[in-house]
């Protein structure tokens, strides 16, 4: 499994986890709602894909591959 497969199975999951607590802790009562939360739910989900994979790019460019110092 790459990185970047786990990265778009963890940002699904994350959105339908989000979307399905939003869902049952608010039970929205017309149509509307419920296509608002559920447009929130993949605006949440494409937001961790965005934040989490850059954080990802970030930390192992940092930690595995150290930039030599000269001095």
């Amino acid at each position: 499994m790459t990185h970047r497969l786990r990265l778009k199975l963890a940002s699904i999951f994350f959105a339908v986890m989000w979307t399905c607590w939003m869902l049952w802790w608010s039970s929205p009562q017309r149509p509307a709602e419920f296509a608002i939360i559920v447009a929130c739910g993949v605006l949440a989900g494409v937001a961790w894909h965005w934040l989490y994979g850059r954080w990802y790019r970030w930390h192992f460019a940092r930690h595995l591959f150290p930039r030599k110092r000269s001095g």
